[in-house]
């Protein structure tokens, strides 16, 4: 069973964002500390990774080039309420694999979700 990293620095958002995936049959491990999140990656055992753009103390596109540092394999989404294609661009040349608009739409997370193999 693959486990998701859920990185996102509002509880609350991080809460449905993990029920949603587990109700899809993933395990999940969340945080709202980029910093620990990178030391959870180092640890191995996480196959995909979802994280928040803005946080405080490390925004989503630094936390993404850490978890490159590490491992340039697993697969990031990122996911953000400042959907502007400079953003995008700026996610993907990080290092995310795919881009998502908040309000999320749970029907794409499921299908980027099943489609990483």
């Amino acid at each position: 069973m693959k486990t998701v990293l859920i990185v996102e620095d509002m509880p609350s958002q991080a809460f449905i964002i993990q029920n949603h995936v587990v109700n899809c049959g993933y395990l999940t491990v969340a945080s709202t500390d980029p910093f620990l999140s990178i030391e959870i990656v180092k640890m191995g055992g996480v196959d995909v990774v979802i994280t928040d753009l803005n946080m405080p103390y490390m925004n989503g596109l630094e936390l993404i080039k850490g978890i490159r540092s590490i491992n340039k394999k697993i697969p990031i989404i990122l996911i953000t309420a400042y959907c502007h294609e400079e953003n995008r661009k700026a996610a993907i040349q990080a290092g995310a694999n795919h881009y998502v608009c908040k309000p999320i739409d749970f029907k794409t997370i499921t299908e980027l979700l099943n489609s990483i193999k």
